[in-house]
């Protein structure tokens, strides 16, 4: 048997499974609303590195209170994956993100426009789940087009 042929295989195997993981979290919790799954895809003791998110509370619980804050704010907001691409335990994306602000978000008050912005993120994943998360969104674009900074 030619186990050299076969450790590829598995490899390619294990990096479509992380994608496909990233992907249907995407799917199922941001743009499904199904926050209750979230630890389908994210293990409960996960290290976030964004502040903002991890402003929230720790772990698993604290990217719910996140994810919660963002719905209620943006209650149209959609995610899609431009991009992705993963190489050992890692998983990478570039999104587009878009919605109406709706309500308050990070203590700014509705403004009840639509933007569209982009993010990038990073899932480092163990076991089948996501292990630690790094995410870097275009605020100023963003925040821009809802008129919460001036335009150029």
């Amino acid at each position: 048997m030619d186990t050299a042929n076969k450790l590829p295989d598995a490899d390619a195997r294990r990096l479509q499974a992380n994608k496909q993981l990233i992907r249907d979290f995407v799917e199922q919790v941001k743009n499904r609303r199904q926050l209750a799954k979230l630890g389908e895809y994210f293990a409960a003791d996960y290290r976030e590195h964004n502040e903002t998110v991890a402003s929230f509370g720790p772990a698993l619980e604290g990217y719910r209170n996140f994810l919660g804050h963002l719905f209620a704010a943006f209650p149209d907001d959609k995610v899609e994956i431009e991009l992705i691409t993963a190489e050992g335990d890692l998983v990478s994306y570039r999104a587009t993100e878009s919605g109406t602000h709706r309500a308050e978000f990070l203590g700014i008050p509705a403004t009840n426009r639509s933007a569209t912005w982009t993010e990038i993120q990073f899932f480092r994943i163990a076991d089948g789940k996501v292990v630690e998360h790094w995410v870097d969104v275009d605020i100023y674009g963003w925040f821009q087009q809802l008129g919460i900074i001036p335009p150029n």
